[in-house]
């Protein structure tokens, strides 16, 4: 039988969770997950979300690139400095894309124009378009926000990989492990994965997701990705301080996000975002994941990360 003591210091914890579903609630929210030190401790659905149906991340979908880079340096496949033109020979008389890195196009300073958001795969640039299109800036310079760059990093695994496909690494390496899966909705023009916006996933599966994250590639006692090379993905870019590679650094609002004005956090706060608000947050200093999921094309105006957080959290301060 619970004591009254023990059921009053649960409902304590559970009610700054009760609060954030209510602020959720009032943006259509299919979906919000909380967990800590790896238990899953609060889960609610409604609008047609449920345990069982994957859901688009949109641009949430981004930093599991950056995870993949992690994977693919553990195994020797790259370096984050490595110059793409190193494999895409194709680049190496281009004055400015000879001098693109991995790292630039993680933290989207490559310089390449960013490409098209569209809803169609028709609109969006297959792998190849992507490549051959003409550098804009100086490598490392501008932070552009948009799809290319993600969708070129795909390209370029894959002619490191030579025999295995973008989705059989990705699921070989990380999802199989961690008993999850998810599956690219989005496509581009060419057929290939929209990497940077076309993901979808089941909640919970995502939230397994950021716990391997907040463990810097550990996973059951074991240590599937280097943990140095995972740390790396959250420095703050020079062109972002906002942004490192595939991942944000900081809650602030979306325009000082987008305008390269966001400060880094100083308690490795990161976060996945995608169009929608579709939020995964990953919060060590508390030992939280959280993540909230509704409809894409949902009006989300007057939604705020921080406003969330602070409800969600308050009593772990």
């Amino acid at each position: 039988m619970i004591s009254a003591f023990v059921l009053s210091l649960t409902l304590a914890r559970q009610a700054p969770f009760d609060e954030g579903w209510k602020y959720a609630e009032k943006f259509n929210s299919q979906a919000m997950l909380v967990s800590i030190n790896g238990k899953l401790v609060f889960e609610k659905y409604a609008n047609g979300g449920g345990e069982g149906t994957s859901q688009a991340m949109a641009s949430g979908s981004k930093s599991f690139c950056g995870v993949v880079a992690a994977a693919a340096a553990t195994d020797k496949l790259l370096t984050y400095d490595e110059n793409v033109a190193d494999t895409f020979v194709e680049w190496k008389n281009d004055p400015k894309k000879s001098k693109i890195t991995v790292r630039h196009l993680l933290s989207l300073s490559s310089g390449l124009p960013v490409g098209v958001r569209g809803r169609d795969a028709g609109e969006r640039e297959g792998w190849e378009t992507a490549k051959a299109a003409t550098a804009v800036f100086e490598p490392g310079e501008q932070f552009a926000y948009g799809p290319n760059s993600f969708n070129i990093f795909g390209s370029l695994i894959e002619a490191k990989l030579k025999n295995e496909s973008w989705e059989q690494y990705l699921d070989r390496r990380i999802m199989k492990p961690l008993g999850i899966s998810m599956f690219y909705r989005g496509k581009c023009a060419d057929g290939k994965p929209q990497l940077a916006g076309g993901g979808w996933i089941k909640p919970r599966d995502w939230i397994t997701f950021g716990q391997f994250v907040m463990a810097d590639g550990k996973w059951k006692g074991k240590q599937l990705i280097d943990a140095k090379l995972m740390k790396e993905l959250y420095l703050p870019s020079k062109a972002n301080p906002g942004y490192g590679m595939s991942w944000w650094l900081s809650d602030a609002d979306e325009a000082s996000m987008m305008t390269a004005k966001a400060d880094p956090s100083a308690d490795g706060f990161r976060m996945a975002a995608g169009a929608g608000k579709q939020r995964l947050y990953i919060i060590p200093k508390l030992k939280m994941v959280a993540l909230r999921m509704g409809k894409v094309s949902g009006a989300m105006r007057g939604w705020s990360d921080r406003e969330f957080l602070e409800l969600i959290t308050k009593s772990s301060k």
